[in-house]
């Protein structure tokens, strides 16, 4: 017999609900549960407790709870406070002309020559792709 610990009772309770599934450790909670007095009666008394709170649970979502009129009613003024209207005088804007023009606006690598391009470091010695990460590390610094 074992002393059964706040760290076990999490364990026990993944290995109920399932999240230990096709793991080694799922393995070894069931080998606890048939092998040893403690960690069964704390497995029947889980999944006694957890069948419970699920009837309790999906009792309470059986039924569809009123809401108060005047509740309902500030919901409602909230909601359509909320929502709001452009002014009548707002600019409509043609996205696609608006991503046209931004598009133009940019310069592309393409467009820059590539003896004005700035070099990015890279990760490692000879990795061709540039990255964030490399620029905190002196050239040659390992990964």
């Amino acid at each position: 017999m074992t002393a059964f610990s706040d760290a076990d009772l999490d364990r026990l309770a993944d290995f109920v609900g399932g999240a230990l599934d096709g793991t080694p450790e799922a393995d070894d909670v069931r080998r606890l549960v048939s092998t040893d007095t403690v960690w069964a009666e704390a497995y029947a008394s889980l999944v006694t407790a957890e069948a419970a709170v699920r009837d309790e649970l999906g009792a309470l979502g059986a039924e569809a709870l009123v809401v108060p009129p005047d509740v309902q009613e500030r919901l409602e003024a909230a909601l359509a406070a909320a929502v709001t209207a452009p002014p009548a005088d707002a600019p409509v804007v043609d996205l696609a002309r608006a991503r046209e023009a931004r598009r133009r606006r940019r310069p592309t690598r393409s467009r820059v020559p590539a003896a004005t391009r700035p070099s990015a470091p890279t990760c490692r010695p000879r990795c061709p792709t540039p990255c964030a990460a490399s620029a905190s590390r002196p050239p040659g610094a390992p990964a």
